[in-house]
């Protein structure tokens, strides 16, 4: 469906994380090829459920972002559902959005704002699989997560969820 229409729109990033540049870096380097009016961005962890869905959201839109479901699976904790977050992962392109902070990073118009207006959509999720056992979780955030926390602290000191984000790591 959705993956094979836009087969020559995606973009994938093949340059190296580094903790001065985090994911944002990445991110805004990849969406300055994209020419279609909408952005979705996910990771190679992730897989889209409810993809057909999408392209109804797309079209005469009053919205410029959606906001999916992202499902946090692991097999070592209750019920297999660590936690469910929603970012903005569809946006409208070509409105001057980057993306902002070096892990945890959503697309705004600025640091602390949000895509507006916007919409959470309910029959569209994301499932993200790259924290699936104790083991990968530790291994992510104790050889990443934490110094890419540390570092966009430091670089955004008053990014209004950074505080969350350093302590929930």
């Amino acid at each position: 469906g959705i993956a094979r229409q836009y087969a020559n729109a995606i973009i994938r990033e093949t340059a190296s994380l580094d903790v001065e540049t985090g994911f944002e870096r990445l991110r805004n380097e990849s969406i300055q090829e994209v020419t279609e009016d909408w952005i979705l961005w996910l990771d190679p962890d992730e897989f889209v459920m409810g993809a057909d869905q999408l392209c109804k959201y797309c079209g005469n839109s009053v919205y410029n972002a959606y906001h999916i479901g992202q499902h946090n699976f692991s097999i070592d904790v209750d019920k297999g559902l660590l936690s469910i977050e929603w970012p903005p992962r569809l946006y409208r392109n070509h409105q001057g959005y980057r993306f902002w902070g070096l892990i945890h990073e959503f697309p705004s118009p600025s640091l602390n704002d949000e895509i507006l207006p916007n919409f959470a959509v309910r029959d569209v999720h994301i499932a993200h699989l790259g924290y699936m056992d104790g083991a990968l979780r530790k291994g992510k955030i104790v050889g990443r997560n934490i110094d890419l926390v540390t570092a966009d602290r430091l670089k955004y000191p008053n990014r209004n969820i950074g505080p969350y984000y350093e302590i929930r790591e």
